[in-house]
């Protein structure tokens, strides 16, 4: 048998770079950026009273165990907004409720 074929590696795609403005269009222009994660932000839109549940499929930080009590929590001691977590019974997330 021969010596093995010394495959090469891929190219390089390059994605990021300079775009002009009809690029920019074509591709459905620009949106505001949000800081911060999709949670945070969609419980800093609830009305008090009302509940968010977050599956656990969806939840996507390492102390996934945690869930989202991190976010809660700091929402709870940097803002006026307050919550409460509870994990839901049958175990497939959280559930927030908006009190003040």
């Amino acid at each position: 048998m021969g010596r093995p074929v010394k495959r090469l590696p891929p190219p390089v795609v390059k994605h990021s770079g300079k775009i002009d403005r009809e690029a920019l269009d074509a591709k459905g222009g620009l949106l505001e950026s949000k800081r911060g994660h999709w949670v945070r932000n969609e419980l800093k839109r609830l009305e008090v009273g009302e509940l968010y549940f977050v599956h656990r499929n969806e939840w996507n930080w390492k102390g996934k165990a945690n869930g989202p009590a991190r976010i809660v929590s700091d929402l709870n001691k940097n803002t006026k907004l307050k919550f409460k977590t509870w994990l839901v019974a049958d175990g497939t997330g959280w559930a927030i409720e908006r009190l003040e």
